[in-house]
């Protein structure tokens, strides 16, 4: 993996296919691919993003992923934006009319992630390429200054996008059942899974206890592991394809576990009933 950073703006690309990523947003970001695609996993579906399209991910959010080379191998290459608070912040104290949005739309933008190609997008990471090229750091300034730029180009994309980006607040306390249910897949901390269930580590442990009747942990192995065989069995999904999608890091790590719950290997032919 190689990695060049700078205030805001910064290029990624990666040394080998299939690179998964799984984060929780703790900022905004902007993803652009420049070479290879993106396959986005959510509620058992997955979506493609392509070179030449944008990606918009929002704080808060949890973002399953894998980076992809071309099919005609070109390794994996994307300019990662991000926008931070501070930068937020920094906006409305040049402006205090930044946060209003310039559309009157109503629209919420309730996914996890955005996805869109766009012309004025397209052109403005064309205008970051000589820096990319070069292999040189863009100048702090200069990186301030395009991240405004893209901000700007955000709502056009978007109309109304304003609204979510300058949310601050924090979680909600959800209804914890129906919220592990959609986000069990999710290879995260318990502090995490609390901190977006609205609550703290002891409540939501506490809380947990109470619904399942079970330890956080013991209850996502059992739930990952289930939901890996109904892929693997009755999909007839390949192990290698679907251990990231339910939860976790490699492949050795999903067989063990799969062998140890159920008895026999993932790529059997056998079901356990």
């Amino acid at each position: 993996m190689a990695t060049t950073e700078q205030a805001q703006v910064f290029f990624y690309c990666t040394e080998q296919n299939n690179s998964a990523i799984e984060s929780f947003m703790v900022e905004h970001k902007i993803w652009h691919i420049q070479k290879g695609y993106i396959l986005f996993y959510e509620d058992g579906k997955t979506y493609r993003a392509d070179a030449g399209q944008t990606i918009l991910l929002r704080r808060n959010q949890l973002v399953k992923a894998s980076l992809m080379d071309s099919e005609n191998g070109e390794k994996f290459e994307m300019v990662k934006i991000l926008l931070t608070r501070d930068f937020l912040n920094s906006l409305i104290l040049e402006d205090p009319h930044a946060a209003n949005t310039d559309s009157d739309s109503s629209k919420e933008y309730m996914e996890r992630f955005l996805i869109a190609k766009n012309d004025l997008m397209s052109g403005f990471f064309e205008s970051l390429k000589p820096y990319i090229n070069s292999g040189q750091n863009i100048p702090g300034q200069l990186s301030t200054n395009k991240t405004k730029e893209i901000f700007l180009l955000l709502e056009i994309l978007w109309p109304g996008i304003k609204k979510s980006l300058f949310d601050f607040t924090e979680p909600i306390k959800l209804e914890l059942g129906e919220f592990m249910s959609k986000n069990y897949i999710y290879n995260i901390t318990l502090e995490r899974f609390a901190y977006l269930s609205g609550r703290s580590l002891a409540t939501f442990k506490r809380d947990f206890k109470k619904i399942y009747n079970l330890p956080p942990h013991k209850w996502l192995m059992k739930m990952r592991l289930e939901e890996a065989k109904r892929l693997i069995f009755e999909e007839k999904k390949a192990p290698s394809s679907i251990y990231l999608q339910v939860g976790f890091e490699n492949l050795s790590h999903f067989s063990t576990a799969f062998k140890k719950y159920y008895g026999f290997n993932a790529s059997s032919e056998k079901i356990s009933t």
